[in-house]
């Protein structure tokens, strides 16, 4: 005789159901938990980008030292690293061979390419590049792991190496700005970088040319800009008007020939009566001085940002600042930065509008960038 166990309750029955199907859901979290906060704990970041397009520091480094050893405190540490080699390897080198592939079919990524991965840890995207066919490939980072190299705040290459870079690191730059116009090397001190520009800026044979055969061709030239510039009422005759890195003054006789007559130049080192003395890291005006501000000396800053902070204090609100700037080629030896790309410059605009940029000819230097400082939004 077969015996025929009795069914359980209804109520029972849901419970077992719901007991079972809990199960899986469970081990479904448990198993998204441990990567998520494996991924919050691996990403000591220093700095944040908002939607807005701000770029937050973050704090806590009392010097460049103590910001290296915190990234080496992840680099070195033996666990993430045999982590990186074994377990995440091939997992990793599936989702980067992914984009690449994707970039190539878009056409902006070929087998021919010269390829730079920034900050590659132990080089999965290396190894990802070369598996789709970019063989000239190389990692940079602070741990070399062969064929990996060096810091990305100093890339060890020349000018115009690559035809292709990529990272995933960008929110480890300490200095944003300095991942993408690269400050040169080889300033012990603030001191020696103004005693750099000061031997350019005292060659007598410079200042002899500056001031005899360069003198009427030069204003002739900046003469032509600045017209333009009135002509987009960008610039008025009653602008108070200022032009940072003036050396001996030809663009503001320029500016004082078109009938912009409160007019003056700031170097480091002065020229009467055109040009007073003054560092443009910090500018010996008051906030709102000036309604115009000219400049085509960006590429000797030191500071970019702390050099475009200043023109945004001392100019008034509504005021315009023009900057002429190289991009295609290196500015010349005197020179504090590199700039490869007008983004990072408008970046450092915090409190201005881009108006417009062109290509211009203006000794050596290619672009035009024109801002406008916000106005004051009046408090209700």
């Amino acid at each position: 005789m077969i015996t025929t166990l009795p069914k359980p309750p209804v109520l029972k029955r849901y419970f077992l159901l719901s007991l079972l199907l809990s199960v899986p859901i469970f081990l479904l979290l448990f198993s998204l938990q441990p990567k998520r906060l494996l991924a919050t704990a691996e990403t000591p970041s220093e700095n944040s980008i908002y939607g807005s397009g701000d770029i937050k520091i973050r704090p806590g480094f009392a010097s460049y030292d103590s910001y290296i050893q915190r990234q080496l405190n992840k680099t070195l540490n033996p666990k993430l690293r045999e982590i990186w080699k074994t377990r995440d390897w091939d997992r990793k080198i599936q989702v980067f061979s992914r984009f690449f592939q994707e970039l190539k079919q878009k056409k902006l990524l070929f087998n021919e390419s010269k390829a730079l991965c920034v900050g590659a840890r132990v080089g999965q995207e290396v190894e990802a590049l070369r598996r789709i066919g970019v063989s000239d490939s190389v990692g940079m980072d602070l741990v070399p792991c062969p064929p990996l190299v060096i810091d990305f705040h100093n890339q060890p290459f020349d000018n115009d190496t690559f035809e292709f870079e990529f990272s995933n690191v960008f929110d480890h730059a300490l200095y944003p700005q300095k991942f993408v116009a690269e400050i040169r090397p080889g300033f012990a001190s603030y001191d020696s970088y103004i005693q750099r520009q000061l031997n350019k800026t005292l060659n007598p044979k410079l200042r002899e040319i500056w001031k005899t055969r360069d003198w009427d061709r030069k204003i002739q030239v900046f003469s032509r800009f600045f017209q333009e510039l009135k002509q987009k009422k960008l610039l008025f005759n009653e602008s108070k008007a200022l032009c940072v890195g003036a050396r001996v003054g030809q663009e503001v006789e320029a500016l004082r020939r078109i009938g912009v007559s409160d007019s003056v130049g700031m170097d480091l080192v002065p020229c009467p009566p055109l040009v007073i003395g003054g560092d443009f890291h910090n500018q010996p005006f008051d906030n709102d001085t000036f309604e115009f501000e000219f400049s085509n000396v960006f590429d000797h800053a030191l500071y970019p940002q702390k050099f475009v902070a200043e023109i945004e204090r001392t100019l008034k609100p509504g005021g315009v600042c023009v900057l002429h700037v190289a991009l295609s080629k290196r500015a010349d030896k005197y020179s504090a930065n590199d700039l490869y790309s007008v983004k990072p410059l408008v970046q450092m605009f915090k409190r201005s509008e881009v108006v417009h940029i062109r290509k211009v000819d203006g000794f050596g230097l290619d672009t035009e960038v024109v801002f406008r400082k916000q106005k004051a939004i009046p408090r209700s």
